[in-house]
């Protein structure tokens, strides 16, 4: 790490948005900025105060409860094992997510896709490609990430992410996991 970039980020964190003398950190508040700023937040962050209080209510799930308990569920590459104890909380997370973010909505806030949707499919990627947990119990789930990912936005994103990760399936680690998991990946 350079020492222009600690000096721009005294947490030594990505991601980090420099314009001129103004350095902003932390995605959510650069995404928010972006739109803003550039005028093209209407699609993704609309200005109907319904609507982003809905955003907004994801991230404060997303921040508080979501992201942090990822990485309960990640696989030690050294011992090629997870941590169960995490499963149960990753599940709960994704009944709250089903059953209080989606419901019968097509996306988080509404009929439209918005950055809430950008941030919770980044949860859902990091789920495919960084553990071995399926999502099959969670339907609402995997209607949701099919949807997404028929975006030409996902698809284009995507697909190096599905070339660098295939490695991620080797049926081994499957079955491992399953015996220490009794069968929830």
């Amino acid at each position: 790490m350079t020492l222009e970039f600690k000096e721009m980020n005294s947490l030594q964190q990505l991601p980090v948005l420099k314009e001129g003398s103004f350095v902003l950190r932390e995605s959510e508040a650069i995404i928010k900025y972006i739109m803003d700023s550039r005028k093209i937040g209407e699609q993704y962050y609309p200005n109907n105060a319904k609507v982003r209080a809905l955003i907004n209510r994801y991230f404060g799930f997303h921040h508080s409860t979501f992201h942090p308990n990822l990485k309960t569920i990640m696989v030690d590459p050294c011992i090629l094992a997870m941590n169960p104890e995490g499963l149960e909380t990753f599940q709960t997370n994704c009944t709250e997510f089903e059953n209080h973010f989606l419901g019968k909505k097509k996306y988080i806030a509404g009929d439209s896709f918005t950055i809430a949707d950008i941030f919770a499919m980044n949860q859902f990627l990091t789920v495919k490609y960084v553990t071995v947990v399926c999502l099959t119990e969670f339907p609402v789930i995997c209607e949701y990430v099919k949807r997404c990912l028929e975006m030409s936005v996902f698809q284009e994103v995507n697909q190096p992410l599905e070339e660098y990760y295939s490695w991620k399936r080797v049926p081994k680690w499957k079955e491992n996991l399953k015996e220490q998991t009794d069968g929830w990946v």
